[in-house]
C-alpha cells in the first residue's frame, strides 16, 4: 500500500463530502476492509477512520471560515448527524460551530494573535498535563530544529501528541514567532510522542489564522519515548500539505491565546 498510499489519501481528500466507508474504499483499491485498515494504519500511523474524522473536521472549519454558513461546514464534511457534527466541532476547536463563526467575525483571538507577533523575545508553552508532577521532569531533552522560508514572519507552533495526528491538543505545545528556531522540550510525561510543527504566515488577512490550509507544516514520524535515554535533536522542514499530511482539526492560534490570557490574569 506505501506505494500508492498517496493516491489513497488524495482520493479521500477529494471526496470528504461523501462519507464514503472504509469498505467502499477498500474495495476501490482491492482489500478487504481489515487489511486495508491495517496496512493504512502502518503508511500513516492512524486508522482510516481516524484520518477520515480529521479530514471531516479540518474541512469544516475551513468552510466555515469561507463562508461562514454552518449548514455548509455540516453538509459538506459528510456528517450525517448535526449532533455529531456540532460535538465534533466543539471537540476539536473549543467552540461550538456559531461561536467558532462569531470569534471569526469579533476578531478577538486574531488581534491578541497579531499583538503577540510583535514580541520575538517571548514563547508561550500549553500543557494538557500537571506540570508540577515530579514525573514530567526528565533528566534529557528534545530538541526541535525548524526550517522555514527565508522570507517567512509570523507565527511558529511546535506540538507532542500520542498519535501522529493532531486530533486533540497537544501533551505540550509552544508557540514563538522567530523567523526560524528551536523548541526544547525538557519536561513531558512518561509516554511515546509524535512531533509536529505549524507556521502561520503574517497577515493582514484575519481568515489565514483560521484556514488549515494556509498552513506550513511537518510531521515527524518516528515516535519519541519518553524519559528519553540521552539528549536527542531532530530536524523538521515547514512547506505546504501534502495529501499524506494529517489534518489539523484543532487550532493552534487559539491554543497561544488561551496561554496568553492565562498567564495575564
Amino acid at each position: 500500500m506505501r506505494e500508492i498510499i498517496t493516491e489513497i489519501t488524495r482520493y479521500m481528500r477529494e471526496h470528504v463530502d461523501r462519507g464514503i466507508s472504509i469498505e467502499e474504499l477498500a474495495d476501490r483499491y482491492g482489500y478487504s476492509k481489515f487489511h486495508f485498515s491495517r496496512e493504512f494504519k502502518k503508511a500513516i500511523g492512524v486508522t482510516p477512520n481516524e484520518y477520515w474524522a480529521a479530514l471531516r473536521m479540518e474541512r469544516s472549519i475551513s468552510e466555515l471560515g469561507r463562508s461562514g454558513s454552518i449548514v455548509n461546514a455540516h453538509l459538506k464534511t459528510g456528517y450525517r448527524s448535526t449532533g455529531t457534527f456540532v460535538s465534533s466541532f466543539q471537540k476539536n476547536t473549543g467552540f461550538t460551530p456559531g461561536g467558532y463563526r462569531e470569534e471569526i467575525q469579533k476578531l478577538s483571538i486574531w488581534k491578541d494573535a497579531k499583538n503577540y507577533e510583535e514580541k520575538s523575545d517571548v514563547i508561550y508553552t500549553h500543557y494538557s498535563f500537571d506540570k508540577k508532577n515530579p514525573a514530567a521532569f526528565q533528566k534529557h531533552a528534545l530538541s526541535v530544529v525548524c526550517n522555514l522560508p527565508e522570507d517567512f514572519k509570523g507565527l511558529l507552533f511546535l506540538g507532542m501528541f500520542s498519535k501522529p495526528m493532531p486530533n486533540e491538543p497537544p501533551i505540550v505545545g509552544k508557540a514563538m514567532t522567530k523567523t526560524s528556531g528551536r523548541f526544547v522540550i525538557d519536561r513531558i510525561p512518561n509516554g511515546e510522542y509524535y512531533a509536529l510543527v505549524c507556521a502561520i504566515k503574517r497577515d493582514a488577512n484575519p481568515l489565514t489564522y483560521f484556514l488549515p490550509k494556509n498552513w506550513l507544516r511537518d510531521l515527524d514520524r518516528t515516535p519519541h519515548v519518553f524519559p528519553l535515554e540521552a539528549d536527542t535533536e531532530i530536524e523538521l522542514t515547514l512547506r505546504e500539505e501534502l495529501s499524506t499530511d494529517p489534518a489539523i482539526p484543532i487550532n493552534p492560534v487559539k491554543l497561544l491565546v488561551d496561554a496568553i490570557r492565562k498567564k495575564d490574569r
